[in-house]
């Protein structure tokens, strides 16, 4: 904001679905570890796959962006952190998903 980059609407767009599964699957995730259930780990690991898949889809729609003129360097280079950091929050979600069914498969046994 400061250095007033500015995204294209696309930019925006694909942000905003980023942040949204990643939400979800956030949720799923802490409702998982505070409540030790599992009900939402096929949610969580299906989430993971698309929030993967969005990210590669929407680097290489943004390099297209770039190509075209339609997006400055600097805005490229936040748009893809900020996608980046996304994705790993993702990641970071999915582990815990996966924390809680190794503790409960521990307990289990």
């Amino acid at each position: 904001m400061e250095e007033q980059i500015v995204f294209s609407d696309e930019c925006y767009d694909e942000l905003r679905q980023m942040r949204e599964k990643v939400n979800l699957i956030m949720e799923y995730s802490v409702d998982a570890f505070a409540h030790g259930e599992r009900e939402h780990m096929q949610d969580i690991l299906d989430l993971e796959d698309e929030i993967d898949e969005m990210e590669r889809a929407f680097q290489k729609n943004h390099v297209e962006r770039l190509s075209r003129n339609e997006c400055t360097a600097a805005a490229g280079l936040v748009f893809s952190d900020v996608l980046s950091g996304l994705e790993r929050v993702a990641d970071h979600a999915t582990n815990i998903g996966y924390s809680m069914m190794d503790a409960q498969d521990e307990d289990e046994n």
